[in-house]
């Protein structure tokens, strides 16, 4: 939840997960009119749907706007979503370099499973917890801590 439109009423983000085996369901957003009713104002672009296993919101650029980051399951790339005014969001995690580690084939991506922001360096910018359930295996993403670097400062790094 988070008020994605700025007008103090609490909008739904919905992840989409999948349907097993098959394909990914679509992300959506409803939007709260006036704390009567929600309709849904977003969906997940075609082509972009993910196995959303959670979300979380935070106005990590400072600019005013509740940006999404959602966790993805099944070795599929994180999204950050930046919010670019109502109803329009872009994916930035590569941007960012928030989607994950990639190293060039299809099971890079670690299954993740939630993610947190948090002052985690307490320099007073939104830094991101990405938790990651991972194999033995080598090539999976860990859980890992992007520290943001502020709005001037390129906004996010890993440590």
């Amino acid at each position: 939840m988070g008020d994605f439109n700025n007008d103090t009423y609490l909008d739904l983000y919905i992840g989409g997960y999948e349907v097993y085996g098959v394909s990914y369901l679509p992300d959506v957003i409803l939007m709260n009119h006036n704390g009567g009713y929600f309709s849904q104002a977003w969906i997940t672009p075609a082509g972009q749907e993910q196995p959303a296993r959670g979300i979380t919101a935070a106005d990590f650029n400072e600019d005013g706007r509740l940006d999404i980051y959602v966790s993805n399951y099944r070795l599929e790339p994180n999204i950050l979503w930046l919010n670019e005014g109502p109803g329009t969001f872009r994916n930035v995690a590569g941007e960012y370099g928030v989607a994950g580690d990639y190293d060039g084939w299809s099971w890079s991506y670690g299954h993740t499973i939630g993610s947190a922001w948090g002052d985690l360096d307490n320099d007073g910018y939104l830094d991101l917890f990405v938790g990651n359930f991972s194999h033995v295996d080598a090539f999976q993403d860990r859980p890992k801590f992007y520290r943001n670097l502020g709005p001037t400062g390129g906004c996010i790094s890993k440590t």
